[in-house]
């Protein structure tokens, strides 16, 4: 049996040592890495071809994922082995590439279920998988990634990890739900723009994705569903339901007179909390969408959703 050994090195921005505990796919992990040498090296071997190692060193310190301050950057290391290459790819040239691609995407998966359980601008910047011949480094191929924009770290605290850990190995994402995930996608596009009104307006059709079943008093009814979905206590869903209508006024002066009026980056985390909060308990709730606006129509702030 023939086997081909791949080996993975992609960048992470906008972490902290408290990350490293953190479950990634089987087999992978997060290091933190001496920022000259290794990861600076081993990157100038892999982009000899196209980039300066001083635009490599520009891009590692400018996306975050190693500060001008720290000698030290985080990145996802494992190997990758891929067996029978000779025989699958007589039939599918692209046979190892697919393999590696299909590791990249859980392990994407898995960085954005880490945005989804906290506020935070982490991503991977890079995936470069290679080959070593006797210690020799041989590239194979390189995939960019979306870039996520702003410094804002992602910081677990002590008593996070295990809950995060338990979240990510949980979770079956993509999510089944069709309107949830189209909730999730939205939301997750709030993080690829540096533009507050593009993000903004991503947090809000998401919301909308969740609780608008209908053509009429969409500001009420929506701002009434998350609020009953969300509030423990009466006086919290007063709270969440004044202030999700209070978005969705911005929202239709955005849409409709094309205006931005007293729209902040505190607003854009405020609202992307609530929608992250919201579709985790939806999740737990695992109910289509329909059946949930009935419930939530039926309920009031603070009494428990079945």
């Amino acid at each position: 049996m023939d086997r081909d050994t791949y080996h993975l090195l992609a960048p992470v921005t906008n972490i902290n040592d408290s990350i490293l505990g953190v479950h990634l796919e089987p087999g992978f992990q997060i290091e933190k890495w001496s920022y000259k040498t290794p990861l600076l090296n081993i990157l100038e071997t892999l982009l000899s071809d196209s980039i300066s190692s001083s635009q490599i060193q520009y891009i590692l310190e400018s996306s975050f994922c190693v500060l001008p301050s720290e000698d030290f950057g985080y990145v996802i290391t494992g190997k990758i082995h891929v067996d029978d290459v000779e025989k699958h790819e007589k039939n599918d040239p692209l046979y190892s590439l697919r393999i590696l691609e299909g590791h990249m995407e859980r392990l994407e998966n898995r960085i954005q279920l880490m945005r989804l359980f906290k506020e935070g601008r982490i991503g991977t910047l890079w995936y470069f998988f290679y080959k070593k011949e006797n210690d020799k480094i041989i590239p194979y191929i390189d995939i960019r990634q979306p870039f996520i924009e702003g410094y804002e770290p992602y910081n677990l605290e002590i008593t996070e990890l295990a809950d995060l850990n338990n979240f990510i190995d949980s979770c079956n994402f993509p999510f089944s739900l069709p309107y949830l995930q189209l909730a999730y996608d939205n939301f997750e596009e709030s993080y690829h723009t540096e533009n507050n009104h593009m993000a903004f307006l991503s947090l809000m059709i998401a919301v909308e994705a969740l609780f608008n079943v209908g053509q009429h008093d969409l500001r009420y009814r929506i701002s009434r569903s998350l609020a009953v979905l969300l509030s423990e206590t009466v006086e919290m869903g007063e709270e969440i339901f004044g202030e999700i209508k209070q978005f969705y006024d911005k929202r239709s002066l955005l849409v409709h007179t094309g205006r931005v009026m007293n729209l902040s980056y505190d607003d854009i985390i405020e609202l992307r909390d609530y929608l992250r909060a919201s579709i985790k308990k939806i999740y737990d709730l695992n109910i289509p969408k329909d059946a949930l606006a009935k419930k939530l129509t039926a309920l009031g702030y603070g009494q428990p959703i079945s």
